[in-house]
């Protein structure tokens, strides 16, 4: 990676962080955001994508349904994503 690059999105992320830190009155909000895309992505969309993309890479040795069932599971990981989403930001609002 060109160093220019590096160095200007390094520190564009920390003047988010130091913005952040400054705007956001308590960290919960924080962990909250950050938990909403870190636990569905790792629990649900990461499993279900890794499977789809090595069964098209290696074959399709376990059978057509497992490859639809791990589609559904990354769907669904979206979808539970939005709907945490969705509730942290009314507890927010509110």
């Amino acid at each position: 990676m060109e160093p220019l690059i590096y160095n200007g999105v390094s520190f564009l992320l920390f003047l988010l962080e130091i913005v952040g830190s400054i705007l956001i009155p308590n960290v919960a909000i924080v962990f909250d955001f950050v938990s909403v895309f870190s636990l569905s992505s790792i629990m649900y969309i990461f499993p279900g994508m890794f499977y789809y993309m090595c069964n098209k890479k290696f074959g399709n040795q376990q059978g057509g349904f497992k490859s639809t069932i791990s589609i559904v599971y990354v769907i669904g990981g979206i979808l539970m994503a939005v709907f945490i989403l969705l509730n942290t930001l009314s507890h927010l609002v509110v």
